[in-house]
């Protein structure tokens, strides 16, 4: 968490990610997808966010039904013959 100017309490993607439990690569293409509004950036570039627009990305999230794909882990498949 980053406090602008005005005292107001910004959040970085890195929050954000750890709050609806994804990836913050993964909200980088939500965001290349227009699933959820593009972030404010800081003069160093990074996303911010204040509390009210994470609140409207967590609803949006889920009341669009947005999802990770995991990707599965190779098993081995042993055989006893």
């Amino acid at each position: 968490m980053v406090a602008n100017d005005a005292g107001v309490e910004q959040f970085t993607i890195h929050d954000l990610a750890t709050r609806l439990k994804v990836s913050e690569k993964t909200l980088k293409k939500w965001e290349r997808e227009k699933k959820i509004p593009e972030a404010r950036r800081s003069p160093f570039a990074w996303r911010l966010y204040t509390i009210q627009e994470i609140d409207e990305i967590e609803k949006l999230v889920k009341d669009n039904g947005f999802f990770v794909k995991h990707k599965r882990e190779k098993q081995e498949v042993s055989r006893d013959l």
